[in-house]
């Protein structure tokens, strides 16, 4: 029915309830014609009436939830549902509604909790089950929700929510190909879901069926030109296989259709800082900001594009601004430490880079540079630490070797400051090799020679994980020797991982 025909139905309602007002049945179409015809506050007040009348209408009390739901009005949404439980308990759908608004304020393991008793309260409720597993998959508890989506399609084999749900779960614990088999079954009955072709060009790419992979993300980029989504992904699979122009060309297609979608600049930015284009890279993330001022990450990248081009003043306003939007962030703090040191205000980088380690141990740049603020300080014990936990994240990175052998050398410690020196020169030396390869690889992504030698190159230094990735690249370039030396490679990482 069109707006104009709920707008007719809607006076055709209101002259009832004036000549019926105690009529509450006439209430409550009156309110959800209004709400079809955009009418929001005749549609709340309508409902209030109804409610008013008679408040033990479950349905009308859940209608009413649902009113506020989708206009994101959470709090009075919550309240509705809840008013609904007042009056029966044993509503499985109040309760898995309830769960919907838990779980759009952040409370997940409050919202699964609604969810099973929504499925308690009614075993073939499938959208509990879905929801339960979509918000286990939000906890990281990926097994779990499987488990519950799986249940979903017991339930209702035939709805093809429950099947594209826990593809996407199946995806998350590393089982692609389970993935794909589920999209599939999706899109063998509509084949007219963009989001499911992007979907299944994802799992396609992590099984390295690359060729299909490009074929579905472009299919759902048919299908929805204006997804953001899709470019980014058909970008991030270009870059994969070493087509850094494909690459830049899909995003600025992208852009052209959807010139104000934050991802797509950000993602355009990204392709450029790793190439050390940071001028370039400054302009795709100050467009991200100009479109979506309220973009932390766009803030955050802008001032880190600015901090590589020396300019101080204006990286510490940008990142600032994104500590702003979102203060958890500890990427934003290690940059504003980076910031601090270069402007050789040690103590506030310290504070900033120690928040930021406190916040992610994991991250061994920011360890480093947590031991370059100490190693300013003299603080030579506190920095080798810092260094030492970096180096024990990754022992391949030269500049924290080279940090280890000064400390080293300052705490007396001459036999390991030699080591680390040579180790330091060793990783140094491979690390421009590796980079000259990968710069020619640039500009010719397809060259089969290149990758062998960069897959060469990185397998003598201990690099596997990345050699077996260029190989694969060779491989589907079309060079059958590839097959046998990933063949080689992929046992003896096996073999040196028992």
């Amino acid at each position: 029915m069109s707006q104009n025909l709920y707008g007719e139905a809607s006076d055709l309602l209101l002259e009832l309830v004036e000549d019926e007002p105690e009529n509450v049945g006439a209430w409550t179409a009156l309110a959800k014609a209004y709400d079809r015809a955009g009418n929001i506050s005749g549609s709340s007040d309508a409902y209030r009436k109804s409610l008013a009348l008679d408040p033990d209408q479950v349905d009308v009390w859940i209608s009413f939830g649902n009113f506020y739901f989708r206009g994101e009005s959470y709090a009075q949404a919550a309240k509705a549902y809840r008013s609904a439980l007042e009056v029966d308990p044993g509503s499985a759908k109040a309760t898995n509604n309830l769960g919907s608004v838990l779980k759009q304020a952040g409370k997940l393991q409050e919202a699964t909790t609604h969810f099973i008793r929504a499925t308690q309260l009614d075993g073939s409720y499938a959208l509990a089950y879905r929801n339960a597993g979509d918000a286990y998959i939000m906890l990281g508890e990926f097994e779990t929700a499987i488990d519950w989506l799986g249940k979903a399609t017991e339930v209702d084999p035939q709805n093809l929510f429950g099947w594209y749900w826990l593809g996407r779960a199946y995806v998350r614990v590393g089982q692609a190909r389970t993935a794909v088999q589920h999209f599939q079954r999706v899109i063998a009955r509509r084949p007219d879901l963009p989001q499911v072709h992007h979907d299944l060009g994802e799992a396609y790419y992590l099984i390295r069926e690359y060729d299909k992979a490009i074929d579905h993300v472009k299919t759902g980029m048919r299908l929805s030109p204006a997804a953001a989504k899709s470019y980014v992904t058909l970008s991030r699979i270009y870059l994969g296989l070493g087509r850094q122009k494909a690459a830049l060309a899909i995003l600025e297609e992208g852009i052209e259709q959807n010139p104000s979608a934050p991802a797509i600049h950000i993602q355009m930015g990204d392709i450029h800082k790793s190439a050390s284009r940071h001028n370039d890279a400054l302009r795709a993330y100050t467009k991200t900001v100009a479109v979506d001022p309220d973009f932390w990450t766009g803030h955050y990248k802008r001032g880190v594009a600015l901090y590589y081009l020396s300019r101080l003043d204006e990286s510490k306003v940008a990142l600032n601004k994104a500590d702003d939007l979102n203060p958890s962030s500890s990427s934003v703090k290690h940059f504003k430490g980076l910031v601090a040191l270069a402007n050789n205000e040690t103590d506030e980088a310290l504070s900033f880079l120690t928040e930021a380690a406190q916040r992610d141990r994991e991250n061994p740049d920011i360890l480093f540079h947590l031991g370059q603020a100490h190693q300013r300080e003299s603080q030579w014990a506190e920095a080798e630490a810092q260094f030492g936990a970096a180096y024990r994240l990754n022992p391949r990175k030269s500049e924290v070797l080279y940090g280890l052998s000064q400390v080293s050398a300052k705490l007396g410690r001459r036999d390991k400051a030699r080591e680390y020196s040579r180790r330091f020169k060793t990783i140094s030396q491979f690390e421009q090799e590796r980079d000259v390869l990968m710069k020619q690889l640039w500009g010719k992504p397809t060259s089969i020679e290149l990758r062998r030698d960069l897959a060469y190159l990185l397998e003598k230094n201990g690099a596997y994980s990345e050699a077996i990735e260029q190989l694969r690249l060779a491989a589907y370039l079309g060079d059958e020797s590839a097959v046998e030396e990933l063949e080689r490679l992929e046992i003896q990482t096996v073999i040196r991982g028992k």
